[in-house]
């Protein structure tokens, strides 16, 4: 049995626990908006049943694509969740800065590749997939 991962935001206002996805697995996204909102890579754990709110007073969403959405504490700014839209709420992309604790863990992939800047590289051997394809793979999941 694995135990439950918590976390929140910096000012409190979000607290959360959940469980990972097949264990701990580093996803990166290099998308233009993931670098905006992070000024980086968004570097995060998938929740496969999402996470529970111990606090949600904070928690704002905001509808960042077609198919997908960012959480985020509107008191303090701390960026904490993306999800597909539509979905049952069970897989959630979690910001590991937002983790109380980080488990060990090795990089499982990078997306949007083809839209990282040149200013920084990752030398890991980890799955690496364009937008074209993430965006192929998203949707045949709300299709689903």
């Amino acid at each position: 049995m694995t135990a439950a991962i918590k976390g929140g935001c910096l000012c409190g206002s979000v607290r959360f626990e959940g469980d990972l996805a097949d264990g701990a697995k580093i996803s990166a996204c290099h998308c233009s908006m993931c670098r905006r909102w992070s000024s980086g890579p968004f570097l995060c754990f998938h929740f496969d049943k999402g996470v529970t709110l111990a606090e949600s007073e904070g928690l704002s969403w905001y509808s960042a694509s077609e198919w997908g959405e960012r959480g985020f504490c509107h008191c303090c700014g701390t960026n904490l969740f993306w999800r597909l839209k539509g979905k049952d709420d069970t897989n959630w992309a979690v910001s590991i800065g937002s983790l109380d604790q980080v488990p060990k863990a090795k990089m499982h992939e990078h997306i949007f590749v083809d839209d990282a800047p040149g200013y920084y590289r990752f030398d890991d051997a980890a799955k690496r997939l364009t937008g074209q394809e993430v965006i192929d793979a998203f949707l045949s999941q709300q299709n689903t």
